[in-house]
């Protein structure tokens, strides 16, 4: 039963204080403060309480009552996301942390009742004119999301205002070319003096795999008699090892014979460098890796592609190398596409070489005439 207190304020003001339990039988407060010291204000409180209680009674009778709870948004959110990043990526863990802090810039003082779907769309519509990309808009929109949906779920707001957005997250403008044709990957390759990096992009185009995919790839995942590269692991911008993007993007990846070629180039390359630098070379048993032996880091790649692009005048990622390749592969087999770029969810255990060789004939085809690393190499 809720019942109703009064207590005096400053000014003459009073305040009728509602005392109830909800359906866990833990005990809420709500205070309804008349807005000054006379008779009809004192009375307006006091019938607002009133009535205010009576809700409450009415919605504990239907087994419908939902508390609403006085956490900030900053309160909330940290706590929920520090459980569900506890097992996610470190560069996930780093960018939802990040983009948090943006948004509890704006909404980190606000009670979590207090946040309307007006306001999301106002400050999504700031964000826009701020000139963030629709990427990073839909971030935002899935952090905030995440965390009043849960909230929603435990019962701590009434319902969840992403929910009723007007805000429109598509992408209007014209979507850009993904893919690298010839010309360009030919004169990025042709700039470069170093080996290691003509081999990073050759094996890119040739295999589909990201970049953190590239750079932590060692020889004992590459197996010359079964003919297929093993991809387990994937280094993030902060030089991090783990496991790949997702769980099927742990693949094998068989090697067509133009492939076979570029792989035996970069073993014979390193065993070159091994001899040349004697115990100065670094064991660190990398594919891609500099003339000693050191990583390449994921950062500093990226950066160098977008020099590039400035200076020969064309737009090149080391990710378009990955969409590149799966285009050249667009008449092939779609089951072929899905193992080789890591999109299909199949189980580990039936991703063997067994597999492998009954590529479709079609597909084994196509992977050979796509490059030919041999017009690259020196």
């Amino acid at each position: 039963m809720a019942t109703i207190k009064t207590r005096e304020r400053a000014k003459g003001k009073i305040s009728f204080l509602v005392y109830y339990r909800d359906q866990e039988g833990d005990q809420h407060i709500k205070a309804f403060t008349s807005k000054n010291s006379t008779k009809s204000a004192i009375r307006d409180a006091n019938k607002a309480a009133e009535k205010f209680a009576a809700k409450i009674e009415a919605e504990k009778a239907l087994g419908i009552l939902e508390i609403e709870t006085n956490q900030t948004f900053k309160e909330y959110s940290e706590q929920f996301m520090e459980i569900h990043l506890h097992n996610k990526r470190p560069n996930t863990v780093d960018n939802y942390t990040k983009y948090l802090g943006y948004i509890n810039q704006k909404f980190g003082t606000k009670k979590l009742p207090e946040i309307t779907a007006t306001e999301l769309d106002n400050y999504f519509l700031s964000l826009k004119k701020r000139g963030l990309k629709i990427s990073s808009l839909k971030l935002y929109r899935d952090i905030l999301n995440l965390v009043l949906k849960s909230a929603k779920k435990k019962h701590l707001i009434k319902y969840n205002p992403m929910l009723e957005l007007d805000f429109d997250f598509k992408d209007t403008r014209k979507k850009e070319v993904k893919s690298v044709d010839e010309d360009t990957l030919r004169t990025i390759l042709n700039s470069f003096q170093m080996d290691y990096y003509i081999h990073l992009l050759l094996l890119g185009i040739m295999t589909g795999m990201r970049l953190g995919e590239l750079c932590s790839l060692t020889w004992d995942r590459v197996d010359f008699n079964k003919k297929i590269i093993e991809v387990r692991t994937s280094v993030d911008t902060k030089g991090r090892l783990g496991p790949t993007k997702t769980n099927s993007g742990m693949r094998d990846i068989y090697m067509y014979d133009n492939l076979l070629f570029l792989m035996f180039r970069i073993q014979s390359h390193i065993e070159t460098c091994k001899e040349k630098l004697g115990n100065t070379y670094q064991n660190h048993n990398l594919v891609i890796c500099k003339y000693d032996d050191k990583p390449l880091k994921t950062g500093q790649v990226s950066k160098t592609m977008y020099e590039k692009s400035i200076t020969y005048g064309v737009h090149f990622t080391m990710h378009k190398l990955r969409h590149t390749f799966g285009t050249h592969l667009k008449t092939a087999n779609v089951k072929d596409v899905q193992n080789l770029l890591g999109h299909a969810k199949a189980d580990m255990t039936v991703n063997t070489y067994q597999d492998f060789i009954e590529l479709d004939k079609k597909t084994v085809n196509l992977l050979n005439t796509t490059i030919d690393p041999s017009k690259y190499l020196s």
